[in-house]
């Protein structure tokens, strides 16, 4: 007891209660963000699903020739048997490659081509230890803070850089 003070009885408030963690809360606290994920967005989400959408197509075009083919072979025969009722309404319209955007096997391959080129492009490291982009980036950064710097002057600097005192 201090002086001129009596001491005070404490209550024991309600308890609090405890927050209960299921097995995911603590499964997703123990894990890393990010773990997992690639630098190279390029490799890991576009090229999947381009490639997806192109072999897709493929298969679609080829059916539609597969059907094509069956189709002038019946009306071939068709025709052989019966030329009296030949129609040229009948002849089955051939599929149209244009309509597919990766039809083709050299589109497939050139898409996949530029796929590999542009996630190549940001995950090929140099000599130094910087990828490709980074040293460009680094480039433009520099070229920006020479503009900011000295505005028009820039120039007469850069053809007489004993003037600039570091």
């Amino acid at each position: 007891m201090r002086i001129g003070i009596s001491n005070k009885k404490t209550k024991a408030g309600p308890k609090k209660a405890v927050l209960q963690t299921t097995e995911a809360q603590q499964k997703a606290a123990a894990t890393k963000v990010g773990e997992g994920m690639s630098g190279n967005v390029v490799a890991t989400m576009f090229a999947p699903k381009i490639t997806d959408v192109s072999t897709q197509q493929a298969e679609k075009y080829a059916e539609e020739l597969l059907a094509y083919e069956d189709a002038t072979r019946t009306f071939s025969n068709e025709s052989i048997v019966d030329d009296e009722n030949l129609d040229s309404s009948d002849v089955p319209p051939e599929p149209n490659i244009n309509s597919y955007l990766f039809g083709s096997v050299e589109a497939r391959e050139e898409i996949l081509a530029i796929l590999s080129e542009t996630s190549g492009h940001f995950t090929t490291v140099k000599k130094g230890g910087d990828p490709k982009w980074k040293v460009h980036a680094n480039a433009a950064k520099f070229e920006r803070l020479l503009d900011e710097k000295y505005g028009p002057f820039r120039p007469f600097i850069s053809k007489h850089p004993e003037i600039e005192v570091f």
